[in-house]
């Protein structure tokens, strides 16, 4: 299951392996459970293989909500008043087409169910499968957490069938519920970078000792802005075609004496 909350779960249930239920069947698992209320009714003197599972889900779904509400809604229970009964707990799961029976369907985070010739009787997690069965982490076996291994020939005997909680579906609705230092800052909008200065090329004016006319357009039809005297060294921005002189088409756009025009490439000389 790719949701990080059936990996968070799993890994809390392989972290309890080999603790030992405290007297009366009162542990750890049943007094957590008990302080946020998860069952109407104390924990205490019956079987504690649903507190583990749901300690399981509430600490690997456990976000900045709720933490009762969270186990709720990954289990499909959506009201307060449980029953810490294993067929209570399967039919959430029947009630909401979430309870299969196809191993080919299982997957790490699934909930399993187990019977005997009295119904449901005990329930685990699933952490771990292999090409010939599946590995489970189970509460109140053998008074303690242990992890079992069971053959997928199993399913249909002791092994009643599996319920897929909600993690993914979780992780959709917390996606906009994570607290606000979990977000990313926004980053700051870079500086637009500066205009590059065009690059220029000094020309020497070369006539026939005549200044040289700066016009407002690449062509002898355009307005005279100016005169650029002979042997002026001046900065060309770019090169521009226009009406040819002496067959040459080049006007250079240059500045003089605080205009901007066109002067015939013809009679430039670079530097």
């Amino acid at each position: 299951m790719g949701s990080c909350f059936a990996k968070w779960s799993c890994d809390y249930a392989e972290s309890q392996i080999d603790y030992t239920e405290g007297p009366n069947n009162w542990n750890k698992f049943a007094e957590e459970l008990d302080s946020i209320d998860y069952y109407f009714e104390k924990k205490q003197n019956l079987p504690w293989c649903c507190s583990y599972v749901n300690a399981c889900i509430l600490h690997g779904c456990t976000t900045n909500t709720d933490p009762k509400w969270t186990a709720y809604y990954v289990m499909y229970q959506k009201t307060p008043n449980l029953s810490a009964v294993v067929s209570y707990m399967a039919d959430y799961f029947k009630d909401n087409d979430a309870y299969f029976a196809d191993t080919q369907d299982l997957e790490r985070g699934d909930i399993v169910f187990f019977q005997n010739d009295d119904g449901l009787c005990h329930v685990g997690i699933c952490v771990d499968w292999d090409d010939n069965g599946f590995y489970t982490c189970e509460g109140n076996k053998g008074d303690a957490v242990q992890k079992c291994f069971y053959r997928y020939g199993e399913v249909g005997g002791y092994v009643a069938g599996f319920g897929r909680p909600r993690y993914d579906a979780w992780d959709e609705e917390t996606s906009e519920k994570e607290p606000d230092n979990q977000k990313e800052e926004p980053k700051p909008t870079p500086e637009p970078e500066p205009t590059p200065e065009p690059k220029v090329q000094l020309y020497r004016v070369r006539t026939n000792g005549s200044p040289l006319r700066l016009r407002s357009a690449p062509n002898t039809d355009s307005a005279c802005l100016g005169l650029i005297p002979n042997g002026t060294v001046i900065a060309v921005s770019g090169m521009v075609q226009g009406e040819m002189i002496n067959w040459n088409e080049d006007w250079a756009r240059t500045t003089y004496d605080g205009m901007v025009g066109y002067c015939s490439a013809n009679y430039l000389e670079e530097e």
